[in-house]
């Protein structure tokens, strides 16, 4: 089968064990291409990845760029038939109310478990001009105050664009070949990259890094999204009242992640914790609702639960 190069960007490094501990299970099935900031003391990082992966290559960039300068320089080393995923160390909520755990549910949809990651690099190789990536935060049309400043990127490199479809978060799988349009102008986007230092953000105006964050996505015809392990939720209309779900729809959507957090689709507002697993009884903690509160839910067997 062929390798799968994970390109990773892992500037906060307290995030080391979370990613060993979701890589280490399907190390047989990638290439890892760790980028670490060079500003950073990453002895102990690197020492844990070279003990758990056989099939690893360190890189070191400056803290620019956000995390799409390490991305560009690596795809650029990879062939141009290779297929990747692109991950980061996200720290920030993002969500209604700044709620949910975004990293975590990216995370959980692209690399959660070894089933699912075989199941997306399938589906990857179905659609080889396609873009793989999660479907709640596959965003359209909301370029904020990037609107003038990505038409002038089309404009000076004449890209294609097909949507203004793009993966929130900025991860997701592809194939290098699909990024030739951005690769063969690297050396202009590596050089505006570095001009951005530190955190970007676009309260003060357009950047490149989100800027291209968007691109990413136009740039590609098709989109593909990973599939999530959804369980079928029974809410009564007296506990639905709680939460603000419709009481025209009875049956919701639980998405239990791999860190055991998990929360109702499809707004990921309503998000909680699993605080007791039992063969046939689960008890959450609902903690982003304006009142915590823990709810039992029964028949976790069949995947319907009851309140």
């Amino acid at each position: 089968m062929k390798k799968l190069n994970v390109l990773l960007w892992l500037y906060d490094l307290q995030l080391t064990n979370e990613f060993i501990s979701l890589l280490s299970p399907i190390d047989d099935l990638i290439h890892l291409d760790l980028s670490l900031c060079k500003d950073n003391d990453n002895t102990d990082t690197i020492n844990k990845f070279s003990k758990f992966f056989s099939n690893i290559k360190i890189s070191f960039y400056p803290n620019s760029g956000s995390d799409i300068l390490s991305f560009l320089s690596s795809l650029n080393q990879l062939d141009d038939n290779a297929i990747f995923l692109k991950i980061h160390s996200k720290g920030s909520n993002w969500g209604i109310y700044n709620q949910c755990h975004w990293r975590a549910i990216l995370l959980d949809s692209l690399i959660g478990s070894r089933n699912k990651t075989l199941n997306n690099i399938e589906l990857l190789k179905r659609e080889d001009n396609s873009f793989l990536a999660n479907e709640f935060f596959m965003l359209n049309n909301l370029e904020g105050s990037n609107e003038l400043y990505i038409q002038k990127i089309i404009d000076k490199f004449n890209l294609k664009t097909y949507s203004k479809y793009f993966a929130a978060g900025t991860m997701f799988y592809g194939y290098k070949k699909n990024f030739r349009p951005i690769l063969k102008h690297l050396e202009y986007f590596s050089n505006e990259l570095k001009k951005y230092k530190g955190k970007v953000d676009d309260l003060n105006g357009p950047t490149m890094p989100h800027s291209l964050e968007r691109l990413f996505g136009y740039i590609h015809p098709k989109y593909i999204y990973a599939p999530d392990d959804k369980y079928a939720l029974k809410i009564k209309t007296k506990h639905a009242n709680k939460i603000n779900l419709s009481t025209s729809s009875p049956f919701v959507n639980l998405n239990i992640l791999y860190n055991d957090e998990c929360y109702l689709l499809p707004n990921a507002n309503y998000y909680g914790k699993v605080i007791e697993r039992k063969p046939n009884k689960l008890i959450i903690k609902w903690v982003y609702l304006e009142q915590p509160t823990i709810r039992t839910y029964y028949k976790i067997a069949d995947k319907t639960f009851s309140s």
